[in-house]
């Protein structure tokens, strides 16, 4: 989870009340055309993400990674450590993209085609 000041940007279940459109929407990682993680995010985070170049930073034993995010204009370096399955995710070049107004019954399995959601 990235933190900064006041903002929480991976939303954790039992977290869902602290969402503010203004900060938050609902996004999915996309491998292949396929949603393969789905949650609520921050904007600042889904930016970062579309314009960073992803690397391993650390392992740990409880199989948690730290992950580098190396800001593609400006080389600012942010850290986030993430479980092994959101690490191994993040490290296989997926798309992140919002999902539009109408497309919430978006899930893990769903089709990301042409721009285009599909259960």
């Amino acid at each position: 989870m990235l933190l900064s000041k006041d903002n929480i940007h991976i939303i954790l279940e039992g977290q869902e009340h602290n969402f503010n459109e203004n900060i938050h929407s609902l996004a999915c990682f996309i491998i292949n055309e396929t949603v393969v993680e789905n949650g609520i995010y921050s904007l600042e985070l889904i930016n970062l993400f579309n314009n960073s170049v992803i690397e391993e930073k650390e392992q740990y034993e409880d199989g948690d990674i730290l992950l580098t995010l190396t800001h593609k204009e400006d080389g600012e370096e942010q850290y986030m450590q993430v479980d092994e399955r959101m690490g191994s995710i993040m490290l296989s070049n997926p798309q992140l993209i919002e999902v539009p107004e109408g497309s919430q019954w978006v899930v893990i399995g769903s089709k990301y085609i042409d721009g285009i959601f599909y259960p």
